[in-house]
């Protein structure tokens, strides 16, 4: 009898290029991202969140709205978006947040869509920058800094 043994998956570690900011230090800042993928969710909250950043996610548009709405459109330095999400899709969250919600602050679209018609809507609506999927955590990292302090230095 031929048994066949099957190995466990190998396991994914985030390790951050410095140690993260003590509990209670500051904070680098406060992103809502929303995206259906719960691997992208989980993997991106943690490596933004051993770079200093305070990281609420949601799975599609209406919770990342309805987020907006009961904490405020002050709440988040940052909104991290994907495009294609059941319920409220990106665009549509992108539109309402700007409009309805009067959120100011930098969006960032994080999608895997490269439709150029896709894309503009995204512009459209509001959306300050576009990063394709797949993006290397510390290019994600980064671009999140950088329009950070563009933005605040633009206040």
């Amino acid at each position: 009898m031929n048994s066949e043994s099957s190995s466990p998956a190998p396991e994914l570690y985030i390790v951050p290029d410095e140690a993260p900011e003590k509990a209670g230090g500051p904070s680098a800042g406060r992103v809502l991202f929303s995206d259906d993928d719960e691997t992208n969710r989980t993997l991106l909250k943690i490596a933004m969140e051993m770079e200093g950043f305070e990281v609420v996610t949601t799975e599609n548009g209406r919770e990342g709205l309805d987020v907006l709405r009961n904490e405020g459109r002050a709440a988040f330095d940052v909104l991290l978006v994907d495009l294609m999400m059941p319920e409220v899709d990106g665009v549509t969250m992108i539109r309402e947040a700007r409009k309805s919600l009067g959120y100011s602050n930098p969006i960032i679209v994080y999608s895997g869509v490269d439709r150029e018609e896709t894309i503009q809507k995204a512009i459209d609506a509001g959306a300050d920058r576009i990063l394709n999927k797949p993006v290397g955590l510390a290019d994600l990292v980064s671009e999140l800094k950088q329009i950070m302090k563009a933005s605040a230095a633009a206040r």
